[in-house]
């Protein structure tokens, strides 16, 4: 069983309620421990209040009357002499020990003499000194042996760390073949040994364990029965003992059984008669005996849940431990009965420790040796990963189940990778129950055979119900510089079809942010079938532990057990602005969030510089340049000035900046770019600006966003005079409402036909810090036209502006052109419109042949038959219709919902060609409406505004 790994993870202790306290946390083995088996042996150990139980051993007349080791092999000499045991109180704070010499002092001697340890598990000791404990204090053991002989083969059953923290250094000690001395240094460890405690009374009969089932499926786990280990404990032997069994809840059960004898120390297994529960509901299973001189053990009780689909031996507690293998793989399966064929269709896991490890899923029959595991019925056909906590499986198809037991479990399938299977503690546990598969021997091993593994495995295998709705899995990305989207998995584990919109799921995430939402499913999701629910878009700006749940509601579902699902996931720290240290860094993609693709030094993801949105369209664009594109940012001491007192013109741009390489990839439609900066630093930008035309009595002008023309830009001589900034034309900043994420400023330009580098800038003039400044740019469609107007500022030595045009935001060509005369206010038509969208922008040409252009606006040009201009209108509009033959037409107006306004509805006769037809709209309220065109060749309607 070596092979086996044991984790404890949880702060759940085990403590027997008697005067008998176990604690063996099933640790491991150590030949270093308990009485030890070299030559001399020193220990001392430490054991919990929480542990011991705050109240036991704490009056003289119930106080430690025995300890004993668990002896896991036993040597050649079985006789240790020269042994002391010494016992004290410590504070609770007092929870580890560490590396030092030792001292009796402050002990109180509670036995001397010699110890016989003839057989395995614990041998007691009785102690010359009763010991009583202080109530809520720790317990520390300190063990000698100077007997000068070899123990050589004895072996101990630890009970690592303690309940709390298996890690813990709760043991010191020292083994070996030099005398012990006032300069003995014992050795911390966190190898504690198991250890038992006693108080005996004259009649102390204990029940040790209820054994049945936390849930029990009707009718198939019907009839079921109730078994209950008693242990006499006392001194006297019982005679003619009654144990009662005692059902309440949602189904009431009697039944009283008589154990003829019961000898000091003996045990016995009563099986009570079996019951068939027939309501739903919570059933409280307790089982006692009559009162002796120790009541707290008289009786012991569980919950078990009766439900329609799942059998589980795991109560409502919290796992104990964890086991797997860290040398070979392994299987572990559970034992249940079903009295009818049936169908599973699920199987509920509960991992710990460490997620993230491969597993299937397995059915046997009971056909091996004793009824253990035989026939492998099904194992699942891909290797499953492990998440902690509960994990919901729903099995691609149902497994058929005969009548009878069988077997449900998981299959380690990686040597050296433990699983870390949770369990409960049952201790002593139930026999042929719960087995592991010993790959060196090709055997099942019963648990109940090996006393370091008293595991109630948690493993819990549902079947088909016509309705039934699980949550089978929640996960998120986590990169600091996105918004979170966290996707939960449900599948139908039933029979019937899950209707659209019937299944609702809602995620509650708490912790150091928190978050509540309700999503429906969209699809069909037929029987075995999933949907992923998407929560996007949540914001998580606190750094921390954040707790997700997320949970399934469908009308008649009757497993509830399988609607929730959890998990935890760490945010932050909270995203900040990059650093100087980012500078000339080739940034790597962080995260996708809405379409946008956010970049980051690779050596501080959590930092801001730059996020492009490189398909807005959701079209398929820029897959090259999205792949290959290489962004930089950086951020110089301070901003770049280029200034000339003479003239009275200034520049002055942004210490931070971008650049952006395609490498050699060309756009094949817009993108979207947000630049992240820190506002204080364009304050500084203006300020200098100003303090400039104020010192030299010079024009302040408007500052503007750019980009370049060339492929980068650098704050330097060679980019920026005090006239503007080179080759540039300005970009525009459509985050107008200073929009943060996690608190970091950003500019937004959208529609930009390529990507350069660019940054802020302001100057003094006469000039702007952009050789030209445009304070207006529309375009808009006037009947089958498009009209192009634009305003200027500050419009120097440009010698005119040429109209540009493109049908993909891409590739762009010359349609004409407009002279630059200095009245800063222009237009252009455009007579012949391409069919569809129309990219226009302007290429701004200066007197010394320099260029820059502006940003991109587009018309959708309504070329398929029918126009309404001008829109918005106020009293009369044109209607226009391009008929292809001649025809009879229904023309109607209509509000938003659909409703026809009788107002210039007619029918007219329309000839081959442009028909012009005027509208009256005078009496129509101000508002949305849409006029339709209807035809046996022409069915269409164009939306209007009515101001």
């Amino acid at each position: 069983m070596k092979a086996i790994l044991t984790i404890l993870f949880c702060g759940c202790i085990y403590i027997t309620k008697s005067q008998t306290i176990t604690i063996d946390n099933t640790g491991g083995t150590s030949g270093l421990i308990g009485l030890g088996n070299n030559l001399y042996h020193a220990s001392e150990s430490l054991y919990t209040s929480d542990e011991i139980g705050a109240g036991n051993f704490t009056s003289v007349a119930t106080a430690i009357e025995k300890i004993a080791f668990k002896a896991v092999a036993v040597g050649a000499t079985t006789t240790f002499n020269n042994v002391n045991i010494y016992m004290k109180n410590v504070p609770s704070a007092t929870t580890t020990l560490t590396t030092g010499t030792y001292t009796t002092a402050g002990y109180t001697l509670v036995f001397s003499g010699s110890v016989s340890i003839t057989a395995t598990g614990f041998t007691d000791i009785t102690l010359s000194t009763a010991f009583v404990r202080n109530n809520g204090d720790n317990l520390q053991v300190l063990v000698e042996r100077t007997d000068n002989t070899s123990h050589t083969g004895f072996t101990y059953q630890t009970s690592n760390g303690n309940s709390v923290n298996l890690t813990l250094t709760t043991t010191r000690r020292y083994n070996g073949t030099a005398a012990l001395s006032g300069s003995t240094v014992l050795a911390q460890s966190a190898f504690r040994p198991a250890l038992r405690l006693k108080h005996e009374f004259v009649t102390d009969i204990a029940v040790q364990e209820v054994y049945t089932l936390g849930r029990l499926p009707i009718p198939n786990g019907t009839p079921h029965t109730v078994t209950a280990l008693i242990k006499n404990f006392g001194t006297t032997t019982a005679n003619n003992l009654n144990v009662t069994l005692n059902i309440t809840g949602a189904n009431t059960f009697t039944d009283v059984q008589t154990i003829t004898t019961l000898t000091p120390d003996a045990s016995q297994l009563v099986t009570f008669t079996s019951f068939s529960p027939a309501v739903l509901g919570n059933n409280n299973i307790a089982v006692s005996i009559p009162a002796d001189d120790f009541t707290a053990n008289d009786s012991k009780s569980s919950t078990q849940i009766v439900n329609e689909n799942t059998w589980a031996y795991a109560d409502g507690s919290a796992p104990f431990g964890s086991t797997g293998s860290t040398s070979s793989t392994v299987d572990f399966a559970a034992k249940y009965n079903t009295n009818i064929n049936t169908s599973i269709i699920q199987m509920r896991l509960h991992f710990s420790n460490t997620p993230g490890r491969s597993y299937k899923i397995a059915f046997w029959d009971a056909t091996g040796p004793g009824g253990s595991p035989g026939n492998l019925i099904w194992e699942s056909p891909v290797n499953l990963t492990t998440n902690l906590g509960y994990n919901n499986i729903v099995l691609p198809a149902p497994v058929a189940i005969n009548a009878g037991d069988f077997y449900a479990g998981v299959r380690q399938v990686v040597s050296a990778s433990s699983i870390f299977l949770s369990y409960q503690k049952e201790s002593p546990i139930r026999q042929g129950a719960f087995y592991y598969y010993n790959v060196p021997t090709s055997t099942w091993i019963d648990m109940n055979a090996v006393t370091t593994t008293p595991y109630r495995l948690m493993i819990e295998p549902k079947h088909l119900l016509a309705i039934n709705a699980a949550a089978i899995s929640i996960s998120s990305q986590s990169a600091a510089n996105c918004t979170k989207n966290i996707n939960v998995t449900i599948s139908n584990a039933g029979t019937n079809p899950i209707a659209p919109g019937t299944a609702a799921v809602t995620l509650n995430v708490g912790g150091a942010n928190t978050y509540n939402a309700t999503l429906n499913n969209t699809t069909s999701i037929n029987a075995g079938g999933n949907e992923v629910i998407a929560f996007n878009g949540i914001n998580t700006p606190n750094s921390g532990t954040n707790y997700d749940t997320a949970f399934v509601t469908l009308s008649g579902d009757d497993d509830q057990l399988n609607d929730t699902i959890a998990s935890t996931f760490i945010s932050g720290p909270a995203a900040t602005l990059s650093g100087a240290s980012s500078n000339g860094v080739a940034l790597v993609k962080n995260c996708e969030d809405a379409g946008w693709t956010y970049y980051s030094d690779p050596a501080d993801l959590n930092s801001y510089l730059l996020s492009i949105n490189w398909d807005p369209g959701n079209s398929g664009a820029n897959a090259l340049p999205k792949a290959n594109a290489i962004p930089r940012v950086q951020l110089d001491a301070g901003f770049f000035s280029a200034t000339d007192i003479p003239t009275k013109k200034a520049t002055y741009t942004l210490q931070r900046y971008w650049n952006v390489d395609l490498m050699g990839n060309t756009l094949t439609a817009p993108v979207n770019l947000r630049f992240f900066y820190n506002p204080a630093d364009k304050v500084l930008v203006d300020n200098a600006a100003s303090n400039f035309a104020t010192a030299n009595i010079g024009t302040l002008e408007p500052s503007q966003w750019f980009q370049l023309t060339a492929p980068s830009f650098v704050g330097d001589a060679a980019h920026v005079i005090p006239d503007f900034v080179l080759n540039s034309y300005p970009i525009y900043n459509s985050n107008t409402l200073n929009n943060t994420i996690n608190g970091v400023l950003y500019a937004q330009f959208d529609g930009l036909a390529d990507i350069t580098g660019g940054t802020y800038a302001t100057g003094v003039g006469p000039s702007t810090p952009l050789p030209l400044l445009l304070t207006n740019f529309e375009a808009r469609q006037n009947g089958r036209k498009n009209l192009l107007t634009w305003r200027t500022a500050n419009e120097i030595n440009v010698q005119k502006f040429e109209i540009e045009r493109s049908s993909n935001g891409i590739n762009f060509s010359s349609i004409g052109e407009v002279a630059a005369n200095g009245t800063m206010h222009y237009q252009f038509v455009d007579n012949a419109p391409l069919k569809g969208t129309n990219y226009y922008r302007l290429k701004i040409i200066d007197l010394n042949g320099s260029y820059r252009k502006s940003e991109t606006k587009l018309v959708s040009f309504n070329a398929s038959g029918i126009i309404l201009y001008p829109n918005p209108v106020t009293t009369a509009a044109m209607l226009e219709i391009d008929a292809a033959n001649a025809g009879t037409f229904e023309i109607s107006i209509s509000d938003v919902a659909g409703t026809i306004i009788q107002l210039n509805t007619t029918y007219t006769i329309i000839q081959p060609g442009i028909n012009r037809i005027p509208v009256n709209v005078a009496r129509l309220a101000p508002g949305t409406y849409f006029i339709n065109v209807k035809s046996d060749g022409l069915k269409q309607s164009i939306k209007f505004v009515k101001q």
